[in-house]
């Protein structure tokens, strides 16, 4: 920080004791592959990175690289709440699941992993990720990835994710897999070792730290899905979590199951809370509609490709439309990604020639 003569830096090597706190918020770093969504600096603010880049760290072989492709990670509450296990040790089949994709937040397809360890240093086969949208306002994240890692199997497969940041309430995650035949999918969701878990009705499970924080994963389309739960499994190795070199520690760890084939579509509520993550209803409508209840509002969300379509009481041509409503089913807001026109019950609420964001200030009276 003192080398390159950044105060921002030093705000957060000396934990805000000394320097100034930052004024970036979301953003993304094409270059390096990440997508940051944050509330803010503050030690109750929420966070999340979306990993859509290249494999490895500047080198041919990727040995620096995990198996980590559209991966996300979340903190929040002075907690991290969902998390990526590390690295543990350099040698041995403990070495290549740390590095695999079932160590990660993300989802894997027959048990393979998106890019295919040749041994516990070198990758045999790379999965390349485009960040297909990111779009950033005061009131939401949206970014929208794929990766074509397992493309290489005999019927390919194509993993697309989308995310949906409703700040500072939820994520919603979006995942399509794309294929011909049939396919057994593993999502997974990795928690700290300090986490205690405790399931509900339609799979969600809450995941309760000790100095209050959580989070709460709901899935919001069941049929057909299967349930898991790990903790310092050897056989199969799953469940840990390593701070340290050569040191490891258990940890709980989710695993949602589904086989299906043509497109399957998981999508999943993360909601981080403090002490209790009170009373929270969301479902699927379809594969491009949601709905999610929390407190006095209640949120619908669209998912697009560009083009003009009418979902509901909504027409809009963006990549996501968020709507918010109060509980007597009045429209108090309206944000959008990438949109030129929205109408809502025929009232025209956008309708410009250039694609640009809006955000929550479009309110109808």
């Amino acid at each position: 920080a003192r080398l390159f003569n950044r105060p921002d830096m030093l705000w957060v090597a000396t934990h805000g004791e000394q320097g100034k706190k930052p004024v970036v918020g979301s953003l993304s770093m094409p270059d390096s592959g990440f997508c940051v969504m944050r509330t803010g600096w503050d030690h109750n603010d929420l966070y999340c990175v979306y990993t859509c880049g290249e494999l490895g760290v500047m080198d041919q072989s990727c040995v620096h690289g995990n198996a980590d492709a559209l991966s996300v990670d979340i903190s929040g509450y002075g907690e991290t709440l969902l998390i990526d296990p590390g690295r543990y040790i350099y040698e041995g089949p403990w070495r290549v699941w740390f590095k695999s994709t079932s160590a990660h937040n993300s989802i894997t397809v027959d048990d393979q992993d998106s890019s295919e360890l040749a041994d516990e240093w070198m990758f045999k086969t790379k999965a390349k990720s485009t960040l297909r949208t990111w779009s950033s306002t005061n009131t939401f994240d949206y970014v929208d990835g794929s990766h074509d890692g397992f493309e290489r199997l005999a019927d390919p497969v194509t993993h697309r994710r989308r995310v949906v940041f409703v700040k500072p309430r939820f994520w919603l995650v979006v995942d399509e897999l794309y294929a011909k035949d049939k396919h057994r999918y593993d999502q997974y969701w990795h928690f700290g070792p300090e986490a205690t878990l405790s399931e509900g009705q339609d799979l969600r499970v809450s995941a309760r730290y000790p100095n209050g924080a959580g989070i709460l994963v709901k899935p919001l389309r069941t049929e057909g899905l299967a349930a898991k739960r790990y903790h310092g499994s050897e056989d199969p190795i799953q469940g840990w979590v390593s701070y340290d070199y050569a040191v490891k520690v258990p940890a709980p760890t989710l695993q949602y199951s589904i086989q299906g084939d043509q497109r399957v579509t998981l999508a999943t509520l993360l909601v981080p809370f403090k002490d209790t993550p009170g009373e929270v209803t969301a479902k699927a409508i379809s594969d491009c509609e949601y709905e999610a209840s929390l407190g006095d509002s209640v949120y619908r969300i669209l998912l697009g490709d560009g083009q003009s379509q009418t979902l509901g009481n909504f027409e809009f041509d963006g990549e996501m439309l968020c709507a918010q409503f109060d509980r007597d089913g009045r429209l108090i807001g309206c944000s959008a990604a990438k949109a030129s026109l929205i109408k809502y019950h025929d009232e025209v609420m956008l309708d410009s020639i250039i694609r640009h964001k809006i955000d929550g200030s479009h309110h109808l009276k």
